[in-house]
């Protein structure tokens, strides 16, 4: 579980900002939160929603985790020469030229970690691990720049295996402790599982139309179809069935139309790789006059693929109790069926594992408190410089009964667009 993120200098963040999913001593909607064991002293929340204007930084936010984990997953197969594929803040010289820090506390393996990192485009200037057995912290590894470019390690006494070799292998542009785990140190490779199978994205426009995600998904989990099949039925979206099909690629059914460049590409692809390149059909039924009909899910509404892809991503995370990050969860679905979706995770007896969902959205509908806690709202805005702020709603110290959605549309908490004069004022009626 995913219990805090911090992060500094990276896209539209200039200062220190601290996405917290500690519950608040309310005890409001229980069920939206767990208390971690053998720590009842804290609680953390399934879920986290980030509401602001267009371009206030809120995909930013999720983009900060995003680059977390690729860069962790990444770093240790980069070459020497190259570049970490990082942005600060640009807005201002000193920060453009200085490094963007990220730091995660989280639950895996009932031992919470503090794990975090300063990186810019050339180098690691500074990271560290640190454990948290029974709530006593245990200082791992910890690494800097010296003020003449070399580098500096700290290994606690509780970090067993090599650790020199490791620290050899480490370029300047890589990660210790994705070197570690890619060369199998037990402890790290604990704290490296966390980010490679824990961590999970989605971007909603762009992998609504990416049939492969879902049904890479059935290919590896068939347990998972039967209830895929009933949330797409319980949808009410008209289906009442669906196939999915996943087979080798036979090059000799691929249409005439399919240009020669990419067809001689498949052709070297599969000869490398024959498992590995498949053929998807995805099938939905709807009950006709006559019977069932088998269309192809292409030909479905953006909408209906979307929580196609959606549900099957959730039932995954919620199988392995992961964390899963979606940018605009709500695009081209109705808000109850987005609704419904974050209820899944809030409900104990369909998210047993206590998987968590962090999603940004512009659907006020679901500002509602029986859905989510105060603690579970956030806000993004942008403040005189151009630099984003995150803050929690409880901040504004709303009542439990005020009407949240109300108090956000009329500007009661900020985080929405100023437009000033009525929107005709805007058009010049003159004749040219």
């Amino acid at each position: 579980m995913l219990i805090e993120f911090r992060l500094k200098n990276f896209k539209s963040f200039r200062d220190e900002q601290v996405l917290s999913l500690v519950a608040s001593a309310d005890h409001s909607l229980p069920q939206n939160v767990v208390e971690l064991p053998g720590d009842k002293k804290l609680r953390v929340l399934k879920s986290a929603v980030l509401y602001g204007a267009n371009a206030s930084g809120k995909t930013n936010l999720l983009d900060a985790l995003i680059f977390v984990r690729h860069f962790v997953r990444s770093s240790a197969t980069k070459e020497p020469s190259e570049k970490i594929e990082v942005s600060p803040f640009l807005l201002e010289s000193e920060t453009s030229h200085s490094p963007s820090l990220f730091e995660l506390t989280f639950l895996q393996e009932g031992t919470i970690y503090q794990y975090g990192f300063a990186v810019d485009e050339t180098k690691v200037h500074q990271e560290w691990l640190t454990s948290y057995p029974k709530g006593r912290p245990r200082k791992l590894f910890s690494r800097s720049i010296n003020e003449d470019g070399s580098e500096s390690y700290e290994f606690g006494p509780h970090l067993r295996g090599e650790k020199e070799k490791l620290r050899e292998f480490t370029r300047p542009n890589a990660l210790f402790l994705s070197v570690s785990a890619r060369f199998n140190n037990p402890q790290l490779t604990v704290v490296y599982g966390w980010f490679s199978k824990q961590l999970k994205s989605l971007d909603a426009h762009e992998d609504s139309g990416n049939l492969g995600i879902p049904c890479r998904i059935v290919e590896e989990r068939p347990a998972l179809l039967a209830d895929l099949k009933r949330m797409l039925v319980r949808a009410d979206l008209g289906i009442v069935d669906v196939d999915i099909e996943v087979n080798p690629l036979q090059l000799d059914t691929l249409p005439d139309q399919v240009p020669d460049e990419l067809r001689a590409f498949l052709t070297a692809l599969a000869a490398d790789a024959a498992s590995s390149v498949k053929q998807i059909s995805v099938g939905v039924f709807h009950q006709g006059t006559e019977g069932r009909i088998r269309f192809d899910m292409e030909t479905e509404s953006n909408g209906t693929r979307q929580f196609f892809c959606l549900s099957a991503v959730t039932l995954s995370v919620i199988a392995d109790g992961a964390v899963l990050i979606v940018d605009e969860l709500d695009a081209s679905m109705h808000p109850l069926l987005v609704r419904w979706l974050v209820q899944l995770f809030h409900d104990p007896e369909s998210n047993p594992q206590n998987a968590q969902l962090i999603f940004n959205t512009h659907d006020t509908t679901l500002l509602s408190a029986s859905l989510f806690r105060r603690d579970q709202i956030w806000l993004v805005e942008k403040n005189r410089d151009g630099a984003s702020v995150a803050y929690s709603l409880l901040e504004y110290r709303p009542r439990k009964d005020e009407a949240l959605e109300k108090g956000y549309l009329q500007g009661r908490y900020g985080a929405i667009p100023f437009l000033g004069s009525p929107a005709h004022s805007v058009i010049d009626s003159g004749e040219a």
